[in-house]
């Protein structure tokens, strides 16, 4: 199944939580982790996750199945879209940053050979 996010769509679950992406990373390379374990990985307060998977919910980009005492949590196929739209954006953030760099480096040099200081240090 193809699920599409619009862009709003997007910016609205980012708002909701800072750990939206980070979540997305992790269950995207380890596929499924338990609460815990994905408590670990982010370094927070086992109620902190509980709370912060709430806010994501409604979105349905996280499967939680409860095996026992264990939650698992994996991506499901909107969260996987939601991942590789987050790392498409910040791959073309990085490539409009590169662009940016040089054509600042460019019109650097292009100031610096206009100067008349540069003309007489030949």
């Amino acid at each position: 199944m193809y699920y599409r996010y619009s862009e709003a769509d997007y910016k609205t679950l980012l708002s909701k939580s800072q750990y939206s992406v980070r979540i997305s990373k992790i269950l995207r390379s380890k596929k499924t982790l338990t609460h815990d374990e994905l408590r670990q990985e982010l370094g927070i307060e086992k109620n902190n996750l509980s709370n912060i998977i709430k806010k994501l919910e409604p979105f349905g980009i996280i499967y939680a199945s409860r095996i026992g005492k264990n939650v698992f949590y994996s991506l499901t196929p909107k969260g996987i879209e939601f991942f590789d739209y987050v790392k498409a954006q910040n791959q073309m953030a990085d490539v409009i940053d590169t662009i940016t760099e040089k054509k600042q480096k460019k019109k650097e040099i292009e100031n610096y050979a206009l100067k008349p200081s540069a003309l007489t240090n030949k």
